[in-house]
């Protein structure tokens, strides 16, 4: 087991094998078509007991219901999700996927979990259009991104802790347009 990981997985696989090693994942989740959520498991259960993870997800993933519901239920109930950021669409080269860090921490003791959207206007200065479709986050936007999410600051628009019984009530979802408001249209992007 690790101290850390970082992942960022192949985007949207379906998965095809139906018989999994139990011990690769943290809690045991029946084949359910999409490989998101196997790679959180995978995730989990490669940490140590005080380890991290930060792992790149599709979207969907953070918000599908049914069996991936259920997951995210029980990491959330586990207390190991620390905090989610919702990256703008383009981000991840070619692909218009939308896309989220999520990091993972198997240690907290916090009850809330914070959450960021750079798809707000309140992120604007953060992001740059790159080419067509491409975005990058500047320089100072990553400082800026970096600090909030270690002081866990909220920011009107931008980024606000929320308690795990609030995100349970929402059916676990973890979106952070769920519970940022305000999410703008492409073009305020231009």
């Amino acid at each position: 087991q690790f101290d850390r990981v970082i992942s960022a997985p192949s985007l949207g696989m379906m998965s095809r094998v139906k018989n999994y090693n139990a011990t690769a994942f943290e809690f045991w989740l029946d084949d359910i078509g999409k490989t998101d959520l196997f790679f959180a498991q995978h995730l989990m259960a490669s940490l140590k007991a005080d380890g991290k993870g930060i792992l790149l997800m599709p979207l969907g993933a953070l918000n599908r219901g049914g069996r991936e519901a259920n997951l995210r239920k029980e990491m959330v109930s586990r207390n190991y999700i620390d905090a989610v950021i919702e990256l703008p669409m383009g981000i991840v080269p070619s692909t218009l996927i939308k896309t989220a860090i999520v990091i993972f921490d198997k240690s907290r003791t916090n009850d809330e979990i914070f959450f960021m959207s750079l798809e707000t206007i309140a992120a604007k200065d953060y992001v740059e259009r790159s080419g067509r479709t491409g975005v990058s986050i500047t320089d100072a936007g990553l400082r800026e991104i970096s600090n909030l999410i270690n002081t866990k600051k909220s920011v009107a628009g931008l980024s606000m802790m929320v308690t795990r019984e609030e995100v349970l009530r929402n059916d676990a979802k973890l979106s952070a347009g769920t519970y940022i408001t305000s999410l703008p249209s492409e073009d305020d992007f231009e």
